[in-house]
């Protein structure tokens, strides 16, 4: 390709030629132009100059160098031949012969001509079988509501918003329309239109007098978008060459390239105040600008395919965007003036085919999407829930606009059809509920259970074994010739009433596997819970067992949120720590040890590449407007206990739908029976309660601290928030107090610090004796149906106190240059606020008593005592650690936009040097902006 350098001073040998009459010559504009970006341009412009040579302009041609002629390339006479003949078509040999022609002519350029090739190919013109009107491609709303503008191929015409009568059509446009708008004052209309392969334009036309104002060319290939700033002082426009112009809008000068884009750049969106734009690339990428620098303030990297469409809020303050990954995703713009990170809000799986146009009403409060499954959807704009829909059309609209006043929508289709219809009924993200969950009641103290034997038959549900709670039954699963044998009790309930039912098999060595189902008296299940699929993913990597709630690896995790359910082939998970890097997986829930299931669901076993779902839990009974996604139904029923405590015992909370009698049936999940499978089974009230265990070091070292947990054990499905207070603290000790174990959570950290000197502060050089820890109280305070309910636990034993010093003392402080304190102030802890949804640096320094190594304080849970959503981030492989030789390490606290606002004790802990624990200091969690 190299030898192709070539081919400009071809043209110079024309010197040689003699003049031929004025009137017969060939043009380079008309004739040789157009041969060249026809056989040329895909290798040779601007962008991608192969051989350091362009055809994009005469200059460019005639500026480069050449030792052959390009005739001779041409045809094919030298090496190496152009175009390449494995690639492309040969030139024809009369389009050479014009070329050689003026070449001999002297090579001259067309007279008066623009810079650039004109905007046209060399094509024959080919009739079309069938009348029909050229596709519509895109369409606005004026903001009076008295106009639209359509785009289709060579035209924009304007209509009357009322009646569609043609007002004005502006014709010979060199090739599709892509984009048209109009200004925000109504005065313009713009419209984004070119040639593939051979260049873009953007033009400007007067509403009123209907005269072109501005002719901008300026890409290599076709424009998709063009659009004015709502300041109107800058135009913005995109192409296929993946850059993008910003242009002076009174006078089309150019003012900056934005380079970055990797591939075709489809769409475009000024903020309302004008100072950023926003664009959405065949990259996979939303990318945002500063339209004063051309600076890139983020890359939106979310997205798993290309992005059609972008939009953003009028108040500015959210991103929208979409494209063929069929989801909708909503950004918070936090990146306005310098470089940030804008965190993902939601990410809806919003179609099933790519999504195409998108539009926000003008007061913001709805948005309007459009995609190839020829749907129109409308979404409210708090969660980004759909609430109505249009029927599904003929053909895919690629052009929406919503009129000023959000009351109606102008459709045009592919195949040239167009109409305005009124904006959808809104149905809400949910379509109905048949049902409503009665209210759960509880008993302070319920009665015990009776025993019973049961007593067959009772395997039809007309011979269910009538039974009063609560009740334990002693029964056997027994062979049948039908297979195994199906125990089934009838027992009443009340609404709302909440019942335990739990088998006990397992734990007396019996060797049935128990299932138990809660049926209506004609056999049909009980509902328990509906669950929406809103985001589709599958298992990455590698399987999972059925146990480990660490490494669960899933397809675009980024998009997924703590707190939020996971679905995967009938077993419910909860979402409890995000992946840590590329190495790692999602921690569920309660995230150490085995995970739970909730619903009753048992833990199972998962394939490499198994689906799974990103699920919303509503009542028994509603109805979903349609997503694309599946809508699973969970009944009250169970194999294995969910929370992990029984082994392989049933335990199901049931809570009564209604007055009236239900079944209890009870199985082996594999079908089996004998005289030896044995069973008993309880049904009972739920007694919420909860206890609390102390875990702790036996020894402490002066003048540094130890660390301990408090672990819940949660009953009868209470989950609700514990407050401790420790109190009766040895004097010469502080203990970290309050502490909180959240909601749903099953532990919480704390620490002992030991003071500098013990003596004279009526403590003891010995450490915490027996009858002092036996004092040390921890008071527990919850809230259980309305009710406050408090309880008192012991369980701290002796501690030590070292006689050596500590190798290392460590302080966490604001600061890059602060120091370490001269002394411990627990009194005036360091107070560091954070505001949901943003991070915040703190520093960590450490003084050295004869560790000289590296100082590790551990990777994801190196933050102490955080808050569920607030972690020490971007850790990398080492974790957050102090390097051999150095004294200080800076940390960056990130807390999840779902944080609470609240106030913290957190902490760090030294993991290679003796445990030792750090002074706490105060987070203070402040609302979200």
């Amino acid at each position: 390709m190299k030898s192709f350098l070539i081919i400009a001073f071809w043209f110079f040998a024309a010197s040689v030629s003699q003049a031929q009459d004025a009137d017969n010559s060939i043009d380079f504009e008309s004739q040789v132009a157009p041969i060249l970006t026809k056989h040329c341009a895909g290798c040779h412009n601007e962008d991608t100059a192969e051989g350091d040579f362009s055809v994009d302009s005469f200059e460019s041609i005639v500026a480069g160098s050449a030792d052959r002629h390009i005739v001779k390339l041409m045809r094919g006479s030298e090496e190496p031949a152009m175009p390449p003949e494995d690639d492309f078509d040969r030139v024809p040999e009369q389009q050479i012969a014009i070329v050689e022609r003026w070449i001999k002519e002297g090579a001259k350029p067309t007279e008066n001509a623009s810079k650039k090739p004109k905007l046209a190919i060399a094509s024959p013109n080919w009739d079309a079988k069938t009348e029909s009107q050229p596709s519509i491609l895109a369409a606005d709303w004026s903001p009076d509501g008295g106009t639209i503008a359509v785009a289709r191929f060579g035209s924009v015409e304007l209509f009357d918003a009322e009646t569609l009568r043609p007002k004005h059509r502006f014709d010979s446009l060199p090739g599709k329309v892509n984009s048209v708008q109009f200004s925000a004052d109504g005065k313009s209309l713009i419209a984004a239109t070119g040639i593939a392969g051979v260049g873009g334009r953007a033009l400007v036309w007067e509403t009123v007098s209907h005269e072109k104002r501005l002719q901008i060319d300026g890409h290599n290939d076709v424009l998709y978008d063009a659009v004015v700033s709502p300041d109107g002082k800058t135009i913005a426009t995109s192409a296929y060459d993946k850059t993008i112009l910003l242009w002076d809008a009174a006078t089309g000068e150019q003012l900056r390239k934005l380079k970055g884009h990797n591939s075709a750049v489809y769409d475009l969106e000024f903020s309302p105040d004008s100072k950023n734009l926003l664009s959405a690339s065949g990259d996979q990428t939303i990318k945002v600008w500063n339209v004063a620098s051309g600076q890139r303030l983020d890359t939106l990297g979310q997205p798993l395919a290309e992005q059609f469409t972008v939009g953003i809020s009028p108040n500015g303050s959210l991103v929208v965007g979409g494209g063929r990954d069929n989801r909708l995703r909503v950004w918070k713009l936090a990146s306005t003036d310098a470089p940030a990170i804008n965190p993902i809000l939601f990410s809806r799986f919003a179609h099933e085919a790519a999504i195409v146009r998108m539009e926000f009403s003008s007061d913001g409060s709805r948005l309007l999407t459009s995609a190839e499954d020829k749907m129109i959807k409308v979404w409210e704009t708090d969660s980004f829930l759909q609430v109505g829909t249009l029927e599904q059309q003929d053909e895919i609209c690629s052009a929406i606009a919503i009129s000023p006043d959000a009351k109606r929508i102008f459709l045009g289709r592919l195949d040239g059809s167009m109409e305005v219809v009124d904006v959808p009924a809104e149905e809400g993200a949910v379509a109905s509920a048949k049902s409503v969950v009665a209210k759960e009641t509880y008993k302070k103290e319920p009665a015990k259970p009776v025993a019973v034997d049961e007593a067959e038959p009772n395997d039809a549900f007309a011979d269910a074994q009538q039974v009063s709670i609560p009740v334990t039954v002693s029964g056997t699963i027994r062979e049948s010739k039908n297979g195994a044998d199906a125990d089934l009790f009838r027992f009443r309930a009340k609404a709302g009433q909440s019942l335990m039912l739990e088998t006990k098999a397992a734990r007396d060595k019996s060797p049935v596997d128990t299932r138990i189902e809660v049926l209506h008296t004609d056999g049909t299940p009980v509902s328990q819970v509906v669950l929406r699929a809103v985001r589709d993913s599958y298992f990455t990597f590698r399987g999972k067992d059925s146990d480990t709630s660490d490494d669960f690896r899933v397809h675009n995790w980024q998009e997924m949120q703590l707190n939020e359910y996971l679905y995967a082939n009938g077993e419910v998970n909860r979402l409890f720590l995000h992946p840590r890097g590329p190495d790692s997986g999602f921690r569920v829930f309660p995230g150490t040890g085995k995970r739970f299931g909730y619903f009753g669901t048992t833990a199972m076993s998962h394939a490499l590449q198994e689906p799974c779902y990103v699920v919303e839990a509503w009542p028994p009974g509603t109805t979903f407007l349609p997503n694309g996604l599946p809508v699973f139904e969970l009944n009250y029923e169970n194999d294995d206990d969910s929370r992990r405590e029984l082994g392989k015992d049933s335990r199901l909370k049931f809570v009564a739908p209604n007055d009236g009698d239900f079944l209890v049936r009870v199985t082996d999940v594999r079908g089996f029976g004998g005289e030896d499978f044995k069973y008993q089974l309880t049904v009972r009230e739920t007694n919420p309660d909860f206890e609390i265990k102390f875990h702790g070091e036996k020894s402490i070292f002066a003048g540094s601290g130890s660390e301990f947990r408090l672990v819940a054990k949660r009953k009868d499905g209470f989950e609700g928030e514990i407050q401790i207070e420790v109190k009766n603290v040895p004097p010469g000790f502080y203990v970290t107090s309050p502490l909180r174990i959240e909601a749903n959570h099953v532990e919480v950290i704390g620490a002992i610090h030991a003071l500098d000197t013990l003596e004279g502060a009526g403590g003891t050089a010995k450490g915490i004796t027996k009858e002092q820890a036996d004092a040390i109280s921890f008071h527990a305070t919850v809230e259980i149906a309305g009710e406050v309910l408090s309880k008192t636990f012991h369980g701290v034993g002796e501690m030590k106190l070292e006689e050596a010093e500590p190798k290392v003392v460590c302080q966490i402080v604001r600061d890059k240059d602060d120091s370490m304190p001269a002394e411990r102030d627990f009194d005036h802890p360091l107070v560091f606020e954070i505001r949901a949804g943003q991070s915040i640096q703190a520093h960590v320094v450490a003084k050295r008593n004869g560790h000289d190594g590296p100082i590790k304080f551990g990777n994801e849970g190196s933050g102490r005592n955080l808050p569920h959503g607030v972690r020490v981030d971007d850790l990398g492989l080492n974790g957050l650690m102090i390097p051999k030789g150095q004294n200080r390490q800076r940390f960056f606290i990130k807390a999840e936009s779902f944080v609470e606002p609240q106030t913290r004790m957190f902490h760090l802990k030294v993991d290679n040097v003796n445990k030792l624990v750090c002074p706490p200091v105060i987070l203070k969690v402040l609302p979200a902006e």
